[in-house]
Order: structure tokens, then C-alpha cells, then sequence
């Protein structure tokens, strides 16, 4: 990770199918895609956008994360 967060950040627009999700996460019951935030910022912030699969029930625990 940088040492610090660039001061003027480019703006992205993301504009991606329902294809665009893939199968690989941390809960096999979800679908993730990468909002490509990790790479603007130099590593400094990571999101992603999560949607259950059609047909699957959870299996985790109730849990929480401190923060």
C-alpha cells in the first residue's frame, strides 16, 4: 500500500452488464464485482458490488466486524 492517498483522484463511470459479476468471492453464495477503485487509488480503497445467485440460501453464520 503507498505512503499516502494521491491528492486529485480522475473520476471513473462504470457502466457494466449483468455478465460483468463473477463466481469467485469470499461466500460461495454471492457474486462480486470489482468497482476498480483498488487501482485508482493506489490501493488505498477496495469496493465491490454483491449480489446473492439466484436459488442459493446462505450457509455462514450470523456474524459482524468490528471496525
Amino acid at each position: 500500500m503507498p505512503d499516502s492517498l494521491p491528492t486529485k483522484l480522475p473520476g471513473i463511470v462504470n457502466h457494466l452488464g449483468p455478465d460483468s459479476f463473477a463466481d469467485h468471492g469470499l461466500r460461495p453464495f454471492f457474486q462480486y464485482r470489482e468497482l476498480g477503485l483498488r487501482d485508482l487509488t493506489g490501493g488505498w480503497v477496495g469496493a465491490h458490488v454483491i449480489r446473492s445467485k439466484p436459488g442459493k440460501h446462505p450457509d455462514a453464520p450470523r456474524h459482524t466486524h468490528d471496525l
